[in-house]
């Protein structure tokens, strides 16, 4: 600004402006290689642990999240707002890259929908099948007990005896503590 004011006959105000803009772009000329620099590290590094296609991992991590690229339409319009910036590639990018966000977005919701319907068709094919017996999936082994003459009245129905129905009733509950 000394130099500009001093050598340049500027106004001060001439001076910082001139000095600051070219001050900023100065070091965004300096740091945009350095930025290709490590951003080419960084791929490089990722992708030795990968074996798939590069265009194939890229367009992946690319397509999986749709409100990234949304992002990157939104700081990409704003950058076309700010004097001095390249303004026509920077929205032909904010629309591009807004597009591809919406469709991406779109066909994930529609994905969702399909998902969801086959899950709803599925639930409604279980509810219409009728529940299944789980009797006739159970087989009931016969059982044999031998009794005395003297106990023959606990197992004869006739005269008032309900040993068969005690029989059943503790292979019942076995069944239920066991989950058999």
């Amino acid at each position: 600004i000394v130099i500009g004011v001093m050598q340049k006959n500027m106004s001060l105000a001439q001076a910082g402006e001139l000095y600051t803009r070219l001050t900023i772009g100065d070091g965004l000329v300096s740091q945009v290689p350095a930025l290709l620099i490590s951003t080419a590290s960084g791929i490089l590094v990722t992708r030795s642990g990968s074996s798939d296609n590069f265009g194939k991992t890229f367009t992946n991590q690319l397509t999986t999240f749709p409100v990234a690229l949304g992002i990157v339409s939104a700081v990409m319009f704003f950058l076309a707002l700010i004097p001095g910036m390249p303004m026509l590639p920077f929205l032909l990018a904010s629309v591009a890259s807004g597009v591809a966000s919406y469709l991406l977005f779109k066909e994930e919701q529609r994905n969702e929908e399909a998902e969801l319907a086959k899950v709803e068709e599925e639930f409604t094919e279980m509810e219409r099948k009728e529940p299944e017996n789980v009797m006739s999936l159970i087989s009931v082994e016969p059982m044999e007990v031998e009794i005395g003459y003297g106990l023959i009245p606990l197992a004869d129905e006739s005269t008032g005896g309900d040993l068969l129905q005690r029989i059943a009733s503790v292979r019942r509950q076995c069944a239920i503590e066991m989950g058999v």
